[in-house]
């Protein structure tokens, strides 16, 4: 294991280890199974064998044990270790020398490279979208348009990393708008259709969400990567949240834990 950089312990492998791990898998291994070997999640060994054939195709430079580390914190990570390992290759066909101070400083200037890339891009996506809202401003107000005096409520959750979203809430004045009368079946719907005359998440709807999509949502999701029954959901002090959800769970989900944060208003 490296030292722990900004709080994060992140595992680095040899190309040669993280060859070993594909032939494990394409030899009948379960990814599971190869991820307790190497002591990894089974994330990891699918992020390794999405990109099994670059390392294939890549020779291990001498004295080299390292390049990157298997998790990263952004997508520019994931680009900077493609385009190295296709230089590497490149290079070892050259028969040219290639050490560790040469690879850290190729890193170096792809990562600086693409994260120029990425903030250009940032800002150009700003400027057009400004341009955009001044245009439709334009728009609504020399046609006449009014605001509709509508409200729905939508409750939103995702895990830390943002690759686990669940299934929303969405709450509404009518059980049944004439939009979703005739073509639309509510059940089928990509939320949890439910409504009230004020279109509020009260503790009841609140509770249903949280047993029968929330909980068993995350449980599958921890099922699914091979991670141990636990789990933390942070909620902020909003009034449909009720304050013995922690009671409530002892019985059925004794692995989930509720903690609340400080509620925050926007003027």
């Amino acid at each position: 294991m490296d030292p722990k950089r900004h709080g994060v312990s992140r595992t680095v492998l040899t190309i040669n280890t993280k060859r070993e791990m594909i032939a494990k898998v394409e030899s009948g291994q379960k990814m599971a199974d190869v991820a307790r070997q190497y002591g990894l999640n089974r994330s990891t060994v699918c992020t390794i064998l999405a990109k099994k054939d670059i390392i294939k195709k890549t020779q291990e430079a001498e004295g080299v044990t390292k390049i990157t580390s298997v998790k990263q914190g952004s997508a520019i990570h994931e680009k900077m270790e493609r385009l190295l390992l296709f230089w590497i290759n490149e290079r070892e066909m050259k028969r040219d020398e290639t050490s560790m101070p040469i690879i850290q400083e190729m890193a170096r200037g792809f990562f600086e490279k693409l994260k120029e890339n990425k903030l250009q891009s940032a800002s150009a996506e700003k400027e057009a979208a400004e341009k955009y809202c001044l245009k439709f401003q334009e728009f609504f107000e020399t046609k006449g348009y009014r605001l509709q005096q509508n409200r729905l409520t939508l409750l939103l959750g995702a895990n830390a990393s943002g690759d686990m979203k669940l299934k929303s809430l969405l709450v509404y004045h009518f059980e049944n708008p004439r939009a979703l009368k005739k073509f639309i079946i509510k059940s089928k719907l990509p939320v949890m259709w439910r409504s009230n005359q004020r279109a509020w998440v009260t503790h009841d709807l609140f509770k249903e969400w949280l047993f029968k999509v929330c909980a068993l949502s995350i449980k599958d999701n921890l099922d699914t990567n091979d991670l141990p029954l636990k789990a933390l959901l942070l909620l902020n002090n909003a009034p449909g949240h009720p304050k013995d959800l922690k009671n409530n769970l002892l019985t059925d989900f004794t692995w989930l834990t509720v903690q609340f944060y400080l509620r925050i208003r926007f003027h």
